[in-house]
Protein backbone atom coordinates (compact mmCIF):
# COMPACT_ATOMS: atom_id res chain seq x y z
CA UNK A 1 0.00 0.00 0.00
CA UNK A 2 1.33 3.43 -0.87
CA UNK A 3 -0.21 5.59 1.85
CA UNK A 4 1.09 8.97 2.91
CA UNK A 5 1.53 8.30 6.63
CA UNK A 6 3.97 9.54 9.24
CA UNK A 7 5.13 6.21 10.68
CA UNK A 8 5.04 2.48 9.98
CA UNK A 9 5.53 -0.19 12.62
CA UNK A 10 6.36 -3.68 11.37
CA UNK A 11 5.47 -6.65 13.55
CA UNK A 12 8.55 -8.71 14.47
CA UNK A 13 6.62 -12.00 14.38
CA UNK A 14 4.04 -11.60 11.63
CA UNK A 15 3.90 -9.83 8.30
CA UNK A 16 1.49 -7.22 9.71
CA UNK A 17 2.08 -3.49 9.32
CA UNK A 18 0.68 -0.65 11.41
CA UNK A 19 0.41 2.61 9.46
CA UNK A 20 0.28 5.61 11.80
CA UNK A 21 -0.84 9.09 10.86
CA UNK A 22 -0.43 11.80 13.53
CA UNK A 23 -2.31 15.06 13.09
CA UNK A 24 -2.42 17.93 15.56
CA UNK A 25 -6.16 18.43 15.01
CA UNK A 26 -9.35 17.36 16.76
CA UNK A 27 -11.85 14.93 15.34
CA UNK A 28 -15.46 16.09 15.49
CA UNK A 29 -16.70 12.48 15.17
CA UNK A 30 -15.69 8.90 14.39
CA UNK A 31 -17.45 9.23 11.02
CA UNK A 32 -15.34 12.28 10.16
CA UNK A 33 -12.21 10.34 11.17
CA UNK A 34 -13.22 7.53 8.79
CA UNK A 35 -13.55 9.95 5.90
CA UNK A 36 -10.20 11.50 6.82
CA UNK A 37 -8.60 8.03 7.05
CA UNK A 38 -9.79 7.21 3.52
CA UNK A 39 -8.10 10.37 2.27
CA UNK A 40 -4.86 9.36 4.04
CA UNK A 41 -4.96 5.88 2.52
CA UNK A 42 -5.53 7.21 -0.96
CA UNK A 43 -6.84 5.10 -3.81
CA UNK A 44 -4.79 1.98 -2.99
CA UNK A 45 -6.69 -0.55 -0.89
CA UNK A 46 -4.57 -1.90 1.95
CA UNK A 47 -3.80 -5.58 2.25
CA UNK A 48 -5.48 -7.70 4.91
CA UNK A 49 -2.40 -7.49 7.13
CA UNK A 50 -2.38 -3.65 7.21
CA UNK A 51 -3.77 -1.64 10.10
CA UNK A 52 -4.28 2.13 10.22
CA UNK A 53 -3.96 4.15 13.42
CA UNK A 54 -5.01 7.78 13.24
CA UNK A 55 -3.67 9.75 16.23
CA UNK A 56 -5.43 13.08 16.73
CA UNK A 57 -5.39 15.52 19.65
CA UNK A 58 -8.61 14.21 21.13
CA UNK A 59 -8.90 10.59 19.90
CA UNK A 60 -6.93 7.69 18.51
CA UNK A 61 -8.78 5.62 15.90
CA UNK A 62 -7.74 2.16 14.75
CA UNK A 63 -8.96 0.40 11.63
CA UNK A 64 -8.26 -3.26 11.04
CA UNK A 65 -10.14 -3.00 7.75
CA UNK A 66 -10.29 -0.46 4.95
CA UNK A 67 -12.67 2.36 5.96
CA UNK A 68 -15.04 2.24 2.99
CA UNK A 69 -17.76 4.79 2.49
CA UNK A 70 -20.67 3.60 4.59
CA UNK A 71 -18.45 1.52 6.92
CA UNK A 72 -16.04 4.19 8.09
CA UNK A 73 -16.27 3.61 11.82
CA UNK A 74 -13.03 2.47 13.42
CA UNK A 75 -12.65 -0.94 15.00
CA UNK A 76 -11.24 0.63 18.15
CA UNK A 77 -10.83 4.12 19.58
CA UNK A 78 -9.58 5.78 22.72
CA UNK A 79 -9.06 9.24 24.15
CA UNK A 80 -5.58 10.42 23.22
CA UNK A 81 -4.99 12.04 26.61
CA UNK A 82 -5.75 8.76 28.40
CA UNK A 83 -3.60 6.59 26.12
CA UNK A 84 -0.63 8.98 26.13
CA UNK A 85 -1.00 10.00 29.78
CA UNK A 86 2.42 8.64 30.84
CA UNK A 87 4.04 10.73 28.08
CA UNK A 88 2.16 13.90 29.02
CA UNK A 89 3.11 13.87 32.71
CA UNK A 90 6.37 15.75 32.14
CA UNK A 91 5.10 18.01 29.36
CA UNK A 92 4.04 21.51 30.35
CA UNK A 93 1.89 22.05 27.26
CA UNK A 94 -1.59 20.55 26.97
CA UNK A 95 -2.51 18.51 23.92
CA UNK A 96 -4.86 21.34 22.94
CA UNK A 97 -2.02 23.88 22.88
CA UNK A 98 0.73 21.62 21.53
CA UNK A 99 2.29 22.62 18.20
CA UNK A 100 2.22 20.21 15.26
CA UNK A 101 5.95 19.31 15.48
CA UNK A 102 5.69 18.78 19.26
CA UNK A 103 2.67 16.54 18.79
CA UNK A 104 4.53 14.49 16.16
CA UNK A 105 7.50 14.16 18.55
CA UNK A 106 5.17 12.97 21.33
CA UNK A 107 3.66 10.32 19.05
CA UNK A 108 7.12 9.27 17.85
CA UNK A 109 8.29 8.85 21.45
CA UNK A 110 5.28 6.64 22.19
CA UNK A 111 5.83 4.54 19.04
CA UNK A 112 9.55 4.24 19.82
CA UNK A 113 8.71 2.77 23.23
CA UNK A 114 6.28 0.36 21.57
CA UNK A 115 8.95 -0.73 19.09
CA UNK A 116 11.46 -1.19 21.91
CA UNK A 117 8.97 -3.10 24.07
CA UNK A 118 9.25 -0.68 27.01
CA UNK A 119 5.77 0.83 27.26
CA UNK A 120 4.24 1.81 30.59
CA UNK A 121 1.69 -0.71 31.93
CA UNK A 122 -1.29 1.49 31.00
CA UNK A 123 -0.12 1.67 27.38
CA UNK A 124 0.42 -2.09 27.34
CA UNK A 125 -3.16 -2.59 28.52
CA UNK A 126 -4.43 -0.26 25.78
CA UNK A 127 -2.40 -2.10 23.13
CA UNK A 128 -3.82 -5.43 24.29
CA UNK A 129 -7.40 -4.10 24.33
CA UNK A 130 -6.89 -2.61 20.83
CA UNK A 131 -5.43 -5.88 19.51
CA UNK A 132 -1.98 -4.43 18.79
CA UNK A 133 0.24 -6.69 20.93
CA UNK A 134 1.94 -8.03 17.80
CA UNK A 135 3.67 -4.68 17.24
CA UNK A 136 5.61 -4.69 20.53
CA UNK A 137 9.33 -4.99 19.79
CA UNK A 138 8.59 -4.17 16.15
CA UNK A 139 10.52 -2.09 13.66
CA UNK A 140 9.57 1.60 13.59
CA UNK A 141 10.07 3.58 10.40
CA UNK A 142 9.50 7.28 10.09
CA UNK A 143 8.20 7.91 6.61
CA UNK A 144 9.75 10.71 4.59
CA UNK A 145 7.33 12.97 2.77
CA UNK A 146 8.27 14.87 -0.35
Amino acid sequence: MDAAVDFVVESPHTNELLFVEAKSINSPSAEWAGTFARSVLGPAAPEANHFLLLVLRNYLYLWKHYPHEGSELPDFSGRTEEVLKPYLENVRTSLRDMSGPSFDLLVKSWLTDISEGIVPPSVGKWMHAAGLDQFANGVLREEQRN
